[in-house]
């Protein structure tokens, strides 16, 4: 008899532990799915990252050579402008050059057509070292 009631006490304590068991075999199936799903997000994650120092890189290259790139465009805007300036002003000494050269005769002037010989302000008498950017005095 008492080999029965400890058998009824197994049984007993098997249908209450069955319950008690199903649960820690679904926990153990869910932490191994949770484990593959955090491998699979470690892996995701090292390839994002992977993915950003490439993109980083890549920009940084952009961005210096488009800092460099600027940098050459607005020299070359200047030297534009320069030259457009000196051009500019070189064409205005050209008529003020003109403007010197040019004969100007007095109340008896002579016709158009003869060479004005005795003239100070011609341009065969201005000395060759003279500056083309003076004025007249």
């Amino acid at each position: 008899m008492v080999e029965l009631h400890v058998f009824v006490h197994g049984i007993t304590g098997f249908d209450n532990l069955a319950p008690n068991l199903e649960e820690v075999v679904s926990k153990a199936q869910s932490c191994e799915k949770l484990k593959v799903e955090a491998e699979k997000c470690l892996a995701q994650s090292e390839r994002f990252s992977n993915e950003k120092a490439e993109f980083e890189s890549a920009i940084y290259a952009k961005a210096r050579f488009l800092g460099v790139s600027n940098s050459k465009k607005a020299k070359l805007r200047e030297l534009r402008d320069r030259l457009s300036k000196q051009e500019s002003s070189g064409k205005l000494l050209e008529e003020e050059s003109t403007e010197k050269t040019e004969i100007y005769g007095n109340d008896d002037e002579k016709s158009e057509d003869e060479p004005a010989k005795d003239l100070i302000g011609t341009s065969k008498n201005v000395l060759a070292s003279r500056s083309r950017g003076r004025k007249r005095k």
